[in-house]
């Protein structure tokens, strides 16, 4: 952990994997090797393998689902990454992390009108938090690909959301209508 704050992430990852082979039921360092692999070195298939290792570990841990959820909704398998967080969402209803998750995984397999439903009670619920901002965001945006003429509108907020989540869906589509819109 110390290594990875420091940003030495070929150090973290080797102690990582040194805990994993001494202790197998290590969920926690499955999980950090998860998140290092799909985020700092883009190495999905690696990633997917140590999210599965870690929920076939901790088959029930709802924090476990939610975060191997995450891996792999950022590795790419949308459908696994939907499933690890609806079974997350159940079993931690009130958390708004696994719900915002939980609508993105949604959003990405098509399910608009599913996603915008959490991410409308979310934007009523809770504090102001960041899941909760960042569901406002998403929503606005959603709804502004849905309506091509808005599109150019929501460039700001489109960009905006791009530079801090490169693969924020709402967002992408967002710049391509309002690209199309302007005849590029």
């Amino acid at each position: 952990a110390i290594s990875e704050q420091r940003g030495d992430t070929g150090r973290a990852i080797q102690l990582y994997e040194a805990l994993l082979k001494a202790n197998p039921r290590a969920t926690f360092a499955a999980l950090r090797l998860a998140e290092l692999q799909a985020t700092r070195l883009g190495n999905p298939a690696r990633a997917l393998e140590y999210a599965r290792a870690a929920r076939n570990q901790d088959a029930n841990d709802p924090r476990v689902a939610h975060a191997a959820g995450r891996v792999a909704l950022r590795a790419g398998d949308v459908r696994w990454a939907y499933s690890l967080l609806q079974d997350g969402a159940r079993k931690l209803p009130e958390d708004p992390e696994v719900r915002f998750d939980l609508a993105v995984a949604a959003y990405h397999l098509g399910r608009a009108s599913e996603a915008e439903a959490l991410l409308q009670e979310l934007t009523r619920v809770g504090s102001n938090d960041a899941p909760r901002a960042t569901a406002g965001r998403w929503l606005a945006l959603i709804r502004a690909a849905a309506q091509p003429a808005t599109a150019a509108a929501a460039l700001p907020a489109a960009r905006e959301l791009l530079t801090s989540d490169t693969n924020a869906l709402p967002a992408q589509f967002v710049l391509a209508l309002a690209a199309e819109h302007q005849g590029n």
